[in-house]
C-alpha cells in the first residue's frame, strides 16, 4: 500500500515538471514573424483597389494617374498617337492650346465641320486674314447665318453686285437705306421702264429740276397732250428744257407716268437726293442691280442692319469678292456651321490662325480617328489636367520603343 502511494506521487511529479516547463518556454520564447508563418497556414495581405486621384499621384512626365494610363493604352488613343501628323505636332504649343480649348473640342465634334474639314475651299477660308479679322464682327456673325445672305450667295448677279463699290458704298448710305426699303422703290425694281429710265441721264438730271417733280408727282405728266397744259406753270417753265423734252418722247417715261408707285417716288426726298449722286446713277444702270433690285431676299438684305453696318467694312468688301467665301455660303453644310458660335470664336483664335496654315494640321483634321478621340470626353478631361501633354508624349515614346 505504501508502495503504491509512492509510484503514484512520482507520476504526479512528471507531469507537474512537464506542464511547468511548458509553461516556461510559451512565455519567454518569442513569437515567429508572419513571413515565416505566411503562407504555411493560408495567412495573406489583401490589396483593396482604391480610386488613383490626381491629388494622391506625383503628377510629373511619364507619371500618369491610373485612369489616365489605361486611357492612354486605349485602341482610340494608340490608333491617333500612332499617326504621323499627331507626333509631328505634339510639340506645337498652338496645337497643344487647341487640344484643351472648349471651342475646338464642340467644333471637332460637329458633323458640319467634319464634313467640310478636307474641304480645300474651306481651308483656304480659314486662312484668310479679312475672313479671321470678321469672325468676332457681330455684324458679320449675324448676316453669315442670315437666310437671305445665304441665300443669294449663290446668285451670279449678287456676287458680281457685291464687289460692286457704288454698291457697297450705297450700302452704308442712310439716305439710300430708307430709299431701298420704300415700298414705290419696290415695285418699280423690276419694271423695265423705270430701269431703262432711271438710267437715263435726261431723267436724273431732272429729278433736282422742282417744275418737273411738280408735274410728274401731282400726276399732270400723264397728260402731256392735253390743253390743260398750256396753264400749267410746271409744264410751261420745262417747255424749253432738252431733257424735258427728249423725255416728252420717252414710251417708258410716258407709261410710268400714270403709275403710282412712280410719281409718289418722284416726290420722295430721298430719291431726288440720290438722283444725282453718281453712284446711285452708276448702280441704276448696273445690270446686276436691275436683276437683283425685285429679289426679295435682296430686298431684306439691302435694309438689313447688320449688312449695312458691314458694307463700308473694307476687309467685309475684300471678302465678298473671294471665290472661297462665295462658293461656301451657298454651301448648306457651311451655313449650319456658319451660325455655330464655337466656329466663329475659333476662327479668331490665334493658336488655330497659327495653324490654318499648317498642312499636316490640315491633314489631321479631317482624319476620322483624331475627331473622335477630341470628342471623347475622357479625352477632353485628360486635356484639363496638368502635364497632360507629357503624359501623353510619354505614352507614345513606350509605344515606339515597344515595336
Amino acid at each position: 500500500m505504501q508502495g503504491k502511494s509512492k509510484k503514484y506521487l512520482a507520476v504526479v511529479g512528471v507531469v507537474v515538471l512537464v506542464g511547468a516547463g511548458i509553461w516556461y518556454f510559451s512565455h519567454t520564447a518569442s513569437n515567429p514573424s508572419k513571413e515565416k508563418i505566411q503562407g504555411a497556414i493560408g495567412q495573406r495581405n489583401v490589396e483593396r483597389n482604391a480610386e488613383v486621384k490626381e491629388a494622391e499621384v506625383g503628377v510629373t512626365p511619364g507619371a500618369a494617374p491610373v485612369a489616365v494610363r489605361e486611357f492612354l493604352k486605349s485602341k482610340e488613343f494608340k490608333k491617333v498617337a500612332a499617326n504621323p501628323a499627331f507626333q509631328g505636332l505634339a510639340n506645337n504649343g498652338a496645337f497643344q492650346a487647341l487640344l484643351s480649348n472648349h471651342d475646338f473640342q464642340t467644333l471637332v465634334a460637329s458633323n458640319a465641320f467634319q464634313a467640310l474639314a478636307a474641304n480645300q475651299s474651306f481651308q483656304a477660308l480659314n486662312m484668310n486674314q479679312a475672313y479671321q479679322n470678321l469672325a468676332v464682327n457681330q455684324n458679320f456673325q449675324a448676316l453669315a447665318s442670315n437666310h437671305d445672305f445665304q441665300a443669294l450667295a449663290a446668285n451670279q448677279s449678287f456676287q458680281n453686285l457685291a464687289a460692286n463699290q457704288s454698291f457697297l458704298n450705297l450700302a452704308s448710305n442712310q439716305t439710300f437705306q430708307s430709299l431701298a426699303q420704300n415700298k414705290d422703290f419696290q415695285a418699280l425694281a423690276a419694271n423695265q421702264n423705270f430701269q431703262n429710265l432711271a438710267a437715263t441721264q435726261a431723267f436724273l438730271a431732272l429729278m433736282s429740276n422742282q417744275s418737273f417733280v411738280s408735274l410728274v408727282s401731282s400726276g399732270m405728266a400723264a397728260n402731256l397732250s392735253s390743253q390743260q397744259m398750256a396753264s400749267n406753270q410746271a409744264y410751261q417753265n420745262l417747255a424749253q428744257n432738252q431733257a424735258f423734252l427728249s423725255l416728252k418722247a420717252n414710251q417708258g417715261f410716258l407709261n410710268l407716268a400714270s403709275n403710282h408707285a412712280f410719281t409718289a417716288l418722284v416726290a420722295n426726298q430721298n430719291f431726288q437726293t440720290l438722283a444725282s449722286n453718281q453712284g446711285f446713277q452708276n448702280l441704276m444702270s448696273n445690270r446686276y442691280w436691275q436683276l437683283l433690285a425685285s429679289n426679295h431676299n435682296f430686298q431684306n438684305l439691302v435694309a438689313n442692319q447688320n449688312f449695312q453696318n458691314l458694307a463700308s467694312n473694307q476687309m467685309f468688301q475684300n471678302l465678298m469678292s473671294n471665290q472661297q467665301f462665295q462658293s461656301l455660303l451657298a454651301n448648306q453644310t457651311y451655313q449650319t456651321l456658319a451660325a455655330n458660335q464655337a466656329y466663329m470664336s475659333l476662327v479668331a483664335n490665334q493658336s488655330f490662325q497659327n495653324l490654318a496654315t499648317n498642312q499636316t494640321f490640315q491633314n489631321l483634321m479631317s482624319n476620322q480617328e483624331f475627331q473622335n478621340l477630341v470628342s471623347n470626353q475622357t479625352f477632353q478631361n485628360l486635356m484639363n489636367m496638368q502635364n497632360a501633354m507629357s503624359y501623353m508624349k510619354a505614352e507614345m515614346q513606350a509605344n515606339l520603343k515597344s515595336e
